[in-house]
């Protein structure tokens, strides 16, 4: 009888000093404006002999990942794994930090543990928090003199004087009139934004250093090919507003110009520096995709021709 207690004591106490728990919760400052960063801080109990495993993502929906730090303790016999994953939002409005899954092994058995999604309301632009509420001046009374209501009054009929002059003088002599001709760019949105990129590329941002002013011209240029090839006004629009009107027609396109966008977007407003390489590799990438809708517009050109 005693055996039998003894081992049921034992087991109580390996299910408890092996039990799994996660808590979640953010770091950030009282109100959150896109490029800010802030810290999730996700803390994990586990076995002194569990071993944890997370996935290796680098962005979390429209969070950027920069840095991700890590610290170990044992306490009563666990040991506590405390994450911190450094991000920033690069999207204004309200959006969730997605579950963050791991999976511990322990011993032979593995179990999945996911942290709490967070929602998170993003501003757009900081206030300056140098400006205090004052209260309002008593109002002051003004007694206008003589010259006060005189002058107004002699500048006004002045000016209708003049007026009437001109609407005379234009009356009695013949005019040429010319229309202005307001001048549309027939070509294709292509061929556009090509001589756009062309122009970019004389400017060497890059040898420059200017990576910040390279990646906003590619964004622009990109975002100028979608308003003449898809009729929609992504000059104006964020790129959460963009993803949603996108036309979904063309799955495959649609895919790598949001790519090419969020990518873009990241070094606007997440201050992410990209190296030389991978720069020069997406501007190549891109002067190529836009080089693809020639062989589409020859396409388009003999369809027509073959239906004449």
């Amino acid at each position: 009888m005693r055996n039998i207690k003894f081992i049921i004591i034992n087991i109580l106490i390996f299910g408890i000093l092996s039990a799994q728990t996660i808590n979640t919760k953010i770091d950030k400052p009282t109100n959150v404006y896109i490029g800010t960063p802030m810290t999730l801080n996700i803390s994990i109990e586990t076995g002194l002999n569990d071993s944890i495993f997370t996935p290796r993502e680098d962005t979390l929906d429209i969070f950027i990942v920069y840095n991700i730090s890590q610290q170990d303790s044992i306490k009563n016999a666990k040991k506590i794994t405390n994450l911190m994953i450094k991000m920033a939002p690069f999207d204004t409005g309200e959006h969730q930090i997605p579950a963050i899954d791991f999976t511990v092994k322990s011993g032979d058995k593995i179990e999945k543990l996911s942290s709490q999604p967070i929602t998170v309301f993003v501003k757009k632009v900081t206030t300056d928090s140098t400006k205090t509420i004052r209260g309002i001046s008593p109002l002051m009374t003004i007694k206008p003199g003589f010259w006060d209501i005189f002058v107004p009054i002699l500048i006004l009929i002045l000016i209708v004087l003049v007026i009437v002059l001109l609407i005379k003088k234009f009356k009695n002599k013949d005019k040429d009139v010319v229309e202005k001709v307001e001048f549309i760019d027939n070509r294709p949105p292509y061929v556009i934004c090509l001589e756009k990129l062309e122009n970019l590329k004389k400017e060497n941002l890059l040898g420059k250093g200017d990576f910040l002013g390279f990646y906003f011209g590619l964004s622009m240029i990109m975002r100028e090919f979608i308003a003449l090839e898809y009729k929609l006004n992504a000059v104006e629009m964020t790129f959460y507003e963009i993803k949603k009107a996108f036309p979904r027609k063309d799955m495959e396109v649609r895919k790598k110009i949001l790519n090419f966008l969020e990518k873009a977007e990241r070094v606007k407003f997440a201050k992410y520096i990209p190296s030389l390489e991978s720069s020069e590799e997406m501007l190549n990438w891109f002067e190529n995709f836009l080089n693809s809708f020639d062989r589409h517009e020859d396409l388009k050109n003999s369809e027509e021709k073959k239906n004449v």
